[in-house]
């Protein structure tokens, strides 16, 4: 069995943001030969955090046959319940370790700088009525800043789940979630519905940082989106039929209101026939902008022909 170096000796760090803990722990070295004969003692070892309150490590061990490789935490918190970002120091005066003759370390502190900010979730969605079409997109720069080489850390995932829920009145909730490990999720034709739509992202990630401290987390981030094809002609349909309906009662028995109502009833409908044909030609903004001004030229006149939350969208 090779004696380990110093080095192997040393103790690493690591922090979990979530739980907010931080462990020591011995290299792989010292854990797989700690049961495979080799003997390893640490001698008034411990850890101080960037307040300088010293915390003894007194529960690592390896007799030859067995051990305890690693012993958890709490971590210091800062004023907004963050672990505290700062200077950590592995003390250890000296380590024994042997093989069945004795070797003495006393090279084997270690000291790490936590400087970490957690990435916030970036999500958008898009809606398309016309086609249709509805995405959810994540866009987070997961990556960290290094304190050490001031270089990027590009995160080991762990687990990312990327889901789409859909409103409580849809055909099927609760368990027609859409649940998917990718950073877009594109839903067609019936695949998504009048309402609220709320995507999540939980990305579980670990880093390890040029000093050889590892930070894992948990991000996580969600956005509502509220997909109203109403905006569409079904939005006024109700609301012409009622123009119409007005206009021909007043044609024997109002002649100026009859005028008035004809007047109006040209003019929106010419409105309806430019924004179908935008819809037409797969212009959704421009459709959107028309329709939203007959809307507003009919005021709350009467009930909204379009579809209840929760129905599916087929397009146009």
């Amino acid at each position: 069995m090779a004696v380990p170096t110093s080095e192997q000796c040393k103790l690493n760090l690591s922090f979990n943001m979530v739980d907010k803990t931080m462990t020591v722990s011995v290299q792989s070295t010292i854990s797989s030969q700690g049961v495979d004969g080799l003997e390893y003692t640490l001698f008034y070892a411990e850890i101080v955090d960037p307040l300088g309150d010293a915390l003894d490590i007194d529960e690592i061990y390896f007799d030859g046959n067995s051990g305890v490789g690693s012993q958890t935490f709490d971590a210091p918190l800062d004023s907004d319940g963050k672990v505290l970002n700062g200077a950590y120091a592995i003390n250890i005066p000296y380590v024994v370790v042997s093989d069945g003759s004795p070797t003495t370390y006393t090279d084997v502190d270690s000291d790490f700088t936590l400087s970490y900010a957690a990435p916030v979730v970036d999500l958008s969605a898009t809606i398309d009525c016309i086609s249709p079409q509805f995405q959810s997109i994540d866009s987070t720069d997961y990556r960290v800043i290094d304190p050490t080489s001031q270089g990027y850390i590009t995160p080991n995932t762990v687990t990312y789940e990327h889901n789409l829920y859909y409103p409580v009145t849809s055909n099927g909730y609760p368990n027609n979630t859409t649940e998917t490990s990718d950073l877009k999720i594109t839903r067609g034709s019936e695949e998504f519905y009048q309402g609220t739509q709320t995507a999540t992202v939980s990305h579980e990630v670990s880093y390890t940082f040029v000093d050889g401290l590892v930070v894992t987390d948990t991000i996580d981030g969600d956005l509502e989106t509220k997909v109203d094809c109403s905006t569409l002609l079904c939005g006024v349909t109700c609301g012409m039929n009622t123009l119409y309906n007005t206009m021909e009662a007043n044609k024997v028995v109002n002649a100026k209101e009859y005028a008035l109502n004809v007047q109006k009833f040209q003019l929106l409908s010419a409105k309806a026939m430019l924004a179908q044909m935008n819809i037409d030609c797969g212009d959704s903004t421009m459709a959107t902008t028309i329709i939203t001004d007959i809307r507003n030229s009919l005021g709350n006149c009467c009930d909204d022909c379009s579809a209840a939350d929760g129905t599916p969208i087929s397009g146009i």
